[in-house]
């Protein structure tokens, strides 16, 4: 793989300068105990690239150092007058003088090496580093879906996706102390109470982390080191997303009681209706059973002898009727 290449697919897959330089702001409270010394503390970046890192120490005054192996990026930084060599980074440690550095960083560097690779690097770590010098290690997060299965592989120089506990495991068990993972780049717009779908499952975990560790200064107590509450686990993704569809399950369940009670009452209801429609109906029956009653006493009345005889009895009723009607209207 040429150098060229693999600058291209830097500049393509990891960001702008800019953007980089920006994301390494979450260091500075870490930075504070080194910054503006006198004599001035002295950083060390393994990797060091296009300098984001370098830059920043500068600013604190820091005095910044670097190595890598990309001549053409350094060329540009030797331009801005940074001490950088372009050499591999275990012989550049190796030629280090013992308790010589205040801060070694290196971001993105421990993914490309093999665990045999990575315990001399942390042996140099903890012979170069001054008393109470801090070591930075940033790399790609596993505890990340969508990195640990994808994104990393991206990168065909690296070999293989580190677990945070593993690497901060190591720094503490070669030398250096009060070791925390720092969690780094999660999306800020969703906060963890919003993470309530797969897809922010996924994301939502810190992309990256770094383990920060110090090397012990016999000359004075250990104490308490600046740890941020950032960064997002795996397990706080989960809990959160587990709690979210808990009380998404409750507040379906209280709509689907809701529901019931409604059709609880409409059945109810319903019941009460076709109980009255069978009462209607059996007095409709009645009523229908009277009225054939009636009708057939009625026909016989009709049919009988008496009712033809009284035929005339009942036409003089009519006009008896009749004229005393006339005799109350004159």
């Amino acid at each position: 793989m040429t150098t060229a290449f693999y600058r291209a697919f830097e500049d393509a897959f990891r960001g702008s300068a800019s953007l980089i330089k920006q994301r390494l702001q979450v260091y500075l409270p870490y930075l504070e105990t080194y910054a503006n010394r006198s004599p001035a503390a002295v950083g060390l970046d393994l990797g060091c690239g296009r300098g984001e890192w370098l830059s920043l120490l500068r600013e604190l005054g820091i005095e910044p150092r670097g190595c890598d192996q990309d001549a053409d990026m350094l060329a540009g930084l030797t331009e801005q007058g940074y001490d950088v060599t372009c050499r591999d980074l275990f012989a550049h440690l190796a030629e280090t003088t013992d308790a010589s550095i205040d801060i070694l960083s290196a971001f993105h560097v421990v993914e490309h090496l093999t665990t045999a690779q990575l315990t001399d690097l942390l042996q140099q770590s903890q012979r170069v580093l001054k008393p109470g010098g801090m070591l930075i290690l940033e790399t790609p997060n596993p505890d990340n879906i969508q990195v640990g299965t994808h994104y990393f592989y991206l990168d065909p120089t690296h070999l293989t996706p580190i677990p945070s506990a593993r690497l901060q495991f190591m720094v503490a068990f070669y030398g250096l102390k009060q070791t925390h993972t720092l969690g780094l780049q999660e999306p800020q717009h969703y906060p963890l109470a919003e993470i309530d779908s797969l897809s922010r499952v996924f994301s939502g975990v810190s992309p990256d982390y770094a383990v920060i560790g110090y090397q012990p200064d016999p000359g004075k107590a250990d104490t308490e080191s600046y740890q941020s509450e950032a960064g997002r686990s795996l397990n706080d993704v989960l809990t959160h997303y587990d709690t979210n569809q808990q009380t998404r399950y409750q507040v379906l369940e209280q709509q689907l009681q809701a529901q019931q009670t409604i059709v609880t009452a409409i059945q109810t209801q319903h019941d009460q209706l076709m109980q009255r429609n069978a009462q209607l109906q059996e007095l409709n029956q009645a009523l229908h059973d009277e009225c054939q009653d009636i009708r057939k006493h009625l026909q016989m009345i009709f049919d009988s002898p008496c009712w033809t005889l009284c035929k005339p009895l009942r036409w003089l009723k009519r006009q008896c009727r009749q004229y005393w009607q006339q005799i109350r209207n004159r």
